[in-house]
């Protein structure tokens, strides 16, 4: 059963790997269970930012700086906004991408608080 998932370091050279309860009942597992898992690199310039998240961080002038951020973090961002179930959540997501961008930009540019 295929999924998306970021592998999060924690140190010593290990991973932590996360599995969604929708995955974990799909696939008839618990946490604590003893899995095998394939892992496949997924290509990270494959990933498009999408058109709402685009328009929104184009409105904010912070596109560039959305883009710059690691490439891990900018796709996790968008598979978490792409997961949304509902368009308000959706919404909410999208103003958070926007404030990271933000908060790059004033980083970079030494405008922040």
């Amino acid at each position: 059963m295929p999924f998306l998932v970021s592998l999060f370091p924690i140190g010593g050279g290990r991973h932590y790997l996360r599995v969604k309860a929708k995955v974990r009942t799909a696939a008839k597992i618990k946490g604590g269970d003893r899995v095998r898992v394939h892992i496949t690199v997924v290509d990270r310039s494959a990933i498009s930012i999408p058109q709402d998240l685009a328009s929104a961080l184009r409105a904010d002038g912070v596109m560039e700086h959305f883009k710059a951020l690691p490439p891990g973090k900018r796709n996790y961002t968008i598979r978490w906004i792409d997961e949304a179930a509902k368009p308000e959540t959706r919404h909410k997501r999208i103003q958070a991408a926007v404030e990271v961008a933000r908060l790059k930009s004033e980083q970079r540019t030494g405008r922040g608080a």
